[in-house]
């Protein structure tokens, strides 16, 4: 999804964490203010709302009613410890009697469903009209016992994917819930119960990212309690995270690059900027070199330790967004040009971002779980071979769950899920973690699903072009969307390449 629209990327906090996995985090966003806590929680109770909720405002205004759902800490044991999760309700303006509540499920894992939703949702007034919209902080995250630590402050550290094993050590000690408990499963259940406790017979999902495979896992257990489902950036569960990240970051690049040799005016300025990239990139395989930038949103300098690994995982990250898109091939060409500051800049702001709305806990505590004991170390190697980032990731991450506890699962968390229920697949064509090959792959096993693919896209496309109005009349009735998909045939804007630091040629 583009850095505008990706709940990982519009999801601003106020107060600054330092994240032990840095680059680990940062990696898994994507596959990434207090929300309700920024509201007046001494707001009367309105007597429309759920038991014990209470009127307070979102980031950007957004009117709800908050409060939590007491829920089992573990669901095998109804009667021991509970967990208090956090739930937002917002009312449709003028909901529509036949029109199902909408679950929306953020991404990461590890973000905050309350905090990261309001600022795209102010950008859905459709679906704001039409529907009541809920909003769960999945456990770990949030105000459901959000699984990060208290650090000092190091924009530098957060690109470096490198383990910082004493950190972690650290954020170990001070965990609120045990990550033993933190699973996709334990999700499904934690869902169930809230949809319940609001009393709402059946639900429209909608995922974004790992939200995707937090709505494929509850239609796998309860799909008869799903109207529909409309996944965006689609990560089924056969996709084990990590693995594939080089080869599919590596197809989103040469994507590109591709569109800028097909634009007269970026051809031109650039020529053959992937083998220069390549061997800029070669240049740095050595020992690191100090480099000081200054951080574009504090102007304080930042001293890095300049290496292939971090400009690699910089790399990556720029890829996610529709919006910098433009500007890609400049970035690239002054890095070939041993200029890095460019690209560096605006990996520090992506990281931020990154930053501020993971639950880095929580993440390490799903990942390790269910998709680092599934890796096949030859294959991956085999799979990164001849791409930019290599098995920069898949190293670190095996490297942080052998020491980080984590939930022993069954291998069926990796089947395919088959359901009958209506389902919307949408992909980012030049996506970098969740192209459309995967939705492809969950579509097999969803016969009334459709997909559309956003031309030029990157990760997350609920706010591209047609999407909002294609998403709105699948939630109206799924077996009547030709209109909308028809006006999806329309080639979307594109902005035009920078050629230079001074924007598009003239």
């Amino acid at each position: 999804m583009s850095s505008r629209t990706d709940p990982a990327s519009v999801a601003r906090r106020r107060r600054r964490r330092r994240g032990f996995g840095a680059g680990a985090a940062l990696a898994a966003s994507c596959l990434l203010a207090a929300a309700c806590g920024a509201a007046s929680t001494a707001a009367t109770p309105s007597a429309a709302g759920p038991a014990g909720f209470s009127s307070c405002r979102l980031d950007g205004g957004l009117a709800a009613l908050c409060g939590t759902v007491q829920v089992p800490a573990d669901p095998s044991d109804p009667d021991g410890e509970t967990l208090d999760l956090g739930v937002a309700v917002l009312r449709g303006t003028a909901a529509a009697a036949d029109a199902v509540p909408v679950y929306m499920l953020a991404g990461g894992p590890g973000q905050s469903a309350i905090t990261a939703y309001p600022p795209v949702l102010a950008q859905l007034p459709e679906l704001r009209r039409r529907h009541d919209v809920v909003l769960v902080d999945q456990r770990g995250t949030g105000r459901s016992s959000k699984m990060v630590c208290d650090e000092i402050d190091d924009p530098a550290r957060r690109l470096d994917p490198t383990p910082d094993f004493e950190a972690l050590e650290r954020c170990r000690e001070t965990l609120p819930l045990d990550p033993r408990l933190v699973t996709t499963e334990h999700a499904v259940s934690d869902l169930d119960r809230v949809r319940a406790a609001l009393g709402h017979e059946r639900v429209a999902l909608v995922g974004v990212s790992y939200g995707t495979r937090l709505a494929l896992a509850y239609l796998r257990r309860h799909g008869d309690r799903v109207a529909v489902a409309v996944l965006d950036g689609v990560a089924p569960p056969p996709m084990v995270l990590f693995e594939d990240f080089a080869p599919d970051a590596q197809a989103a690049l040469d994507g590109r690059l591709a569109r800028c040799r097909a634009d007269a005016a970026c051809a031109a300025a650039f020529g053959d900027l992937g083998s220069r990239v390549s061997e800029a990139l070669s240049e740095l395989a050595g020992d690191p070199r100090p480099l000081v930038v200054q951080h574009p949103r504090t102007n304080e300098p930042v001293t890095l330790a300049w290496s292939r690994r971090l400009a690699a995982s910089a790399l990556r990250g720029l890829l996610y967004s529709t919006d910098l898109a433009p500007v890609l091939p400049f970035t690239l060409d002054r890095l070939a040009a041993d200029d890095p500051g460019p690209l560096v800049a605006q990996a520090l702001v992506f990281s931020d971002e990154v930053e501020a709305s993971m639950a880095a806990g929580m993440m390490l505590s799903v990942v390790c779980a269910e998709d680092v004991p599934f890796f096949d170390p030859a294959r991956a190697r085999a799979k990164a071979e001849g791409t930019f980032l290599g098995t920069i990731l898949v190293e670190a991450m095996a490297e942080v769950c052998q020491r980080w506890p984590h939930a022993v699962v069954s291998a069926d968390v990796k089947a395919p899920v088959h359901s009958e229920v209506p389902v919307l697949l949408l992909s980012g064509e030049l996506d970098p973690v969740t192209p459309p090959r995967w939705a492809e792959l969950a579509r097999k096993t969803l016969p009334n699903a459709i997909h559309h693919v956003s031309p030029g896209a990157g990760h997350g496309t609920l706010l591209a072009a047609c999407v909002p109005d294609l998403l709105v009349a699948f939630l109206r009735d799924p077996a009547a969307t030709d209109a909308a998909l028809a006006a999806c045939a329309d080639p979307p804007y594109e902005a035009p390449f920078f050629v230079d630091a001074g924007g598009p040629p003239p």
